[in-house]
């Protein structure tokens, strides 16, 4: 079903109805969840039905206060391990990922957090089209990390502030070998599987009998992480103890520690 779900979305890219850019305030698109339901309807797909393999062609972007690493200037090697824990997050998928470029700029996010003024400031920066995945590194990122969803409307202009949104932010301190309390790069699997389409597992909580529309995700009642505090590994957490399953701490929809 995941899979299913997965090619569903290549045929479609991407759209954000967020007001603004933290991770825990990113909803689907109104096209979306009535998506997921009727995937969840579909009782087989056949392997063979999904492509051997969809590459991704992904553009990393650097948002430094300096060139030091403690300013946020990341270097090649730490984007190279960044792009293989991306690939390793998914490679029970078709998907794969290819680095074709790198970006670095010293240089803040606009105060601003408004939808418009993030647009305008990322279209001087962004590469490709819908399919082209793109990856935004900023010094401080309070919340970590953002993705878009996808959209299941007709593709849009160059211009529209759906496409110039599009792609995933996260701090640096994320990246693998950081010093932060994420330090294994799971955080941009986490957030690349929104712009994939994947939700949260603890989605409505233990009152949805659809949670998250992946048939084999226990239901959770919310994050296992309370409080963006990563270093706790909740092993065993039943926090909907009238649903099958203990909660899933170790999926990547889910905020647990790496």
């Amino acid at each position: 079903m995941l899979l299913a779900f997965f090619y569903l979305i290549t045929l479609v890219r991407a759209n954000t109805s967020m007001l603004n850019l933290d991770c825990d305030s990113t909803d689907p698109s109104d096209e979306l969840l009535p998506a997921h339901s009727n995937l969840a309807n579909v009782l087989l797909l056949k392997r063979n039905t999904f492509p051997d393999a969809i590459n991704i062609e992904t553009y990393v972007h650097i948002f430094a206060d300096n060139s030091t690493y403690k300013g946020g200037w990341l270097n090649d090697t730490t984007i190279e391990k960044q792009i293989q824990v991306l690939d390793s997050g998914f490679n029970n998928t078709p998907f794969m990922f290819t680095l074709k470029g790198i970006s670095r700029n010293v240089t803040r996010l606009p105060d601003d957090n408004r939808v418009d003024t993030v647009a305008l400031f990322k279209a001087k920066f962004r590469k490709g089209d819908y399919r082209t995945l793109n990856l935004y590194y900023v010094r401080e990122k309070p919340n970590y990390g953002v993705g878009t969803f996808p959209s299941m409307a007709a593709a849009v202009d160059r211009n529209t502030y759906e496409l110039l949104l599009d792609g995933c932010m996260m701090g640096s301190n994320t990246t693998p070998g950081s010093s932060g309390s994420l330090h294994a790069g799971k955080t941009t699997i986490h957030e690349v599987g929104h712009w994939l389409g994947l939700l949260h597992t603890f989605r409505g909580g233990c009152s949805s009998a659809t949670g998250d529309y992946i048939a084999d995700t226990p239901v959770e009642a919310d994050l296992s992480s309370q409080d963006n505090i990563f270093e706790i590994c909740p092993i065993g957490r039943d926090s909907c103890p009238d649903y099958p399953g203990v909660d899933p701490i170790n999926d990547y929809m889910d905020y647990s520690t790496e």
